[in-house]
């Protein structure tokens, strides 16, 4: 698989690039802003990266052979496509360091009325519950031979 990233520290320049230079107004949902992000997020649409490249906007290519991972990261875009007949799977993991980086996209995806695919909020809450079983679990373990 061919894969195309975009950094997150370019994510604002490359937005702009797009809204500005490859969705022309027919295609989009709705004016402005907002009809680029519905086109963006709605994760439908593959363009040729020279038109970021001449604007500026950094541009990464990585080839994914047969068992190996790529890891996206925080406001990254990514997009990719596959040569030949591919079974792949994706998965959504963090680290404890991404919660600041998931309250900022909480934020901007509140800002575009948007609906997360995973709310923060649901993710502290699972959290949070896995941590209270532990304190029951380990404060009901007691050394043995003592009770």
């Amino acid at each position: 698989k061919t894969w195309y990233g975009i950094p997150g520290h370019a994510a604002l320049e490359f937005e702009r690039v797009v809204r500005e230079h490859v969705y022309s107004t027919d295609i989009l949902s709705s004016d402005g802003e907002d009809g680029a992000f519905d086109v963006l997020l709605g994760k439908t649409t593959l363009f040729p990266p020279n038109i970021l490249l001449e604007h500026k906007v950094p541009v990464y290519k990585a080839v994914q052979k047969p068992g190996e991972f790529v890891i996206t990261f925080p406001r990254a875009y990514h997009a990719g496509f596959s040569h030949g007949f591919n079974c792949g799977e994706a998965v959504n993991f963090a680290l404890g360091d991404w919660f600041p980086l998931g309250a900022i996209a909480s934020r901007r995806y509140a800002l575009l009325n948007r609906i997360q695919a995973f709310p923060l909020q649901t993710c502290f809450l699972i959290i949070e519950q896995r941590y209270l079983s532990l304190i029951c679990c380990v404060s009901n373990i007691v050394p043995v031979g003592y009770y």
